[in-house]
């Protein structure tokens, strides 16, 4: 059976339990049991869809932080970012008017991105000299922020690429 204080849930004048407010919402030991029971095992379920190991944690808030913290990695990665589907595509692969710059635009688009490469580059090798807080977080955390850097290396890679080829078009004069 769950830990039950009755300290913390009154009973009111019929002998049902209350939250303190006056409003009822079990009307056992037993019915209380079986309302943190089933939270429980919905956090559990929760976690092994996830992938998280639950084997030795006995304590429901930190799986509960566990499950919350994993969901909003999952979440992060995918801001900003339209999938392929129904006509549309990843918008961080293309520079906005990309196609539409002059010349001159472009050299500078390449050479302001490859700066961005080399930065995000170097946040991989010294996350330390980026991120003042780098000891202090999560494995997890330092691992998502890794794979989005690595992600923006991408990103800026197809961006770079592109650029390129507009330039080289308009350097041997096809556009």
């Amino acid at each position: 059976m769950a830990n039950f204080d009755e300290n913390k849930h009154p009973r009111d004048d019929d002998g049902k339990f209350t939250d303190g407010n006056g409003s009822r919402w079990t009307t056992s030991k037993r019915d209380y049991s079986n309302v943190q029971g089933g939270e429980a095992q919905r956090v559990f379920d929760e976690a092994k869809q996830l992938g998280i190991d639950t084997k030795g944690i006995d304590n429901l808030d930190v799986i509960k932080a566990k499950v919350e913290e994993k969901k909003r990695l999952q979440s992060d990665g995918e801001s900003g970012k339209i999938k392929q589907r129904n006509g549309f595509i990843d918008i961080q692969l293309f520079a906005p008017g990309i196609d539409k710059q002059s010349r001159k635009e472009l050299e500078k688009t390449i050479k302001s991105t490859e700066k961005k490469i080399a930065e995000h580059k170097d946040k991989i090798q010294n996350p330390r000299k980026h991120c003042s807080d780098w000891d202090e977080i999560s494995q997890i955390k330092k691992e998502g922020r890794i794979r989005f850097w690595e992600k923006e290396i991408q990103n800026q890679s197809n961006q770079l690429e592109q650029a390129n080829k507009l330039l080289k078009e308009k350097r041997d004069g096809k556009q």
